[in-house]
């Protein structure tokens, strides 16, 4: 199943948040905003990050690098139908990690609007 796998590595290695790839981007900013306000919270929450990145990368090895199972022999690997809503998504990744600031002033629009409201500024 590679093409799955590749899929499914690609998802994980977005999970814990690996350079050039979206999730990255949405963590350095979490991180480097809240940590002036919350240190300790921050550093709790990187520890969580750590333990994530630990069992996801454990994940994809028993899953696709060890050893394979008689019972999932007849499995096959993704269809065209499968990858034509896979593939855009996994461009998608790439493309919003390397080029975040594309995105950003949509985000932080809405993150001003919404802090407003809760802050009473409008």
């Amino acid at each position: 199943m590679p093409k799955l796998a590749a899929l499914w590595v690609l998802g994980g290695l977005t999970v814990i948040g690996v350079p050039f790839l979206a999730a990255f981007v949405g963590e350095l900013m979490v991180f480097t905003g809240s940590y002036p306000v919350h240190s300790a919270a921050t550093v709790l929450v990187m520890a969580g990050t750590i333990i994530t990145t630990g069992y996801t990368l454990w994940t994809v090895q028993r899953v696709f690098f060890g050893p394979s199972r008689e019972a999932f022999a007849r499995l096959k690997d993704a269809t065209t139908l499968e990858l034509t809503y896979m593939l855009p998504l996994a461009i998608a990744v790439a493309v919003l990690g390397v080029l975040p600031g594309r995105v950003l002033p949509v985000i932080n629009n809405g993150v001003q609007s919404v802090v407003a409201r809760f802050t009473g500024g409008g």
